[in-house]
């Protein structure tokens, strides 16, 4: 069996694809993080988080790379296990690091999984719970100037492991 790669897929719905900001600094600058319009939640916030499963080995890396955030941020996570979580976290390894983005959580089934954490390589966790305030990938930046070759995009990730089609392409990178 091939290995499958790693990779992070942001669950961006499909009404928001292009309703991407880029973040500024308060200074002025831009910073090399966007954010969907309306998907970061209120300044302060208290997000609890819910592991589903996991080991507690698992669990602790996710708490602590979670932490990261905690020094940019004027957030805070609340990991007490509520039944009514707003980030509710699964290991599965079957399904690959993703994320749906911010306040997109709020819509999801209580009892569905808003983050997988299928591997926790380097900074895995920390990368998802930056999606998880809300934060999307610096590529999906429309303001980016990426000059992408539309058909090799579409032509590698419809190999192997992925066997992505185009729509699925153009939603996560295009």
């Amino acid at each position: 069996m091939a290995k499958r790669p790693k990779v992070c897929i942001d669950r961006i719905l499909p009404r928001d694809v292009m309703r991407l900001q880029q973040t500024e600094r308060q200074r002025g600058g831009p910073l090399r993080a966007i954010n969907p319009i309306g998907k970061a939640w209120p300044n302060g916030s208290i997000l609890h988080v819910k592991f589903i499963d996991g080991t507690p080995a698992k669990q602790e890396v996710a708490r602590e790379q979670a932490g990261w955030w905690g020094k940019v941020a004027n957030l805070k996570f609340d990991f007490n296990n509520a039944s009514n979580a707003e980030i509710r976290i699964s290991f599965d390894a079957n399904d690959g690091a993703w994320s749906y983005v911010g306040t997109d959580c709020r819509g999801i089934p209580l009892d569905q999984a808003t983050m997988n954490l299928g591997f926790l390589d380097g900074g895995t966790a920390g990368h998802e719970f930056g999606h998880a305030i809300g934060l999307a990938h610096e590529h999906q930046n429309p303001a980016g100037g990426i000059q992408w070759n539309e058909a090799v995009v579409i032509r590698e990730l419809a190999k192997s492991p992925n066997f992505w089609d185009e729509a699925t392409t153009r939603h996560n990178v295009l």
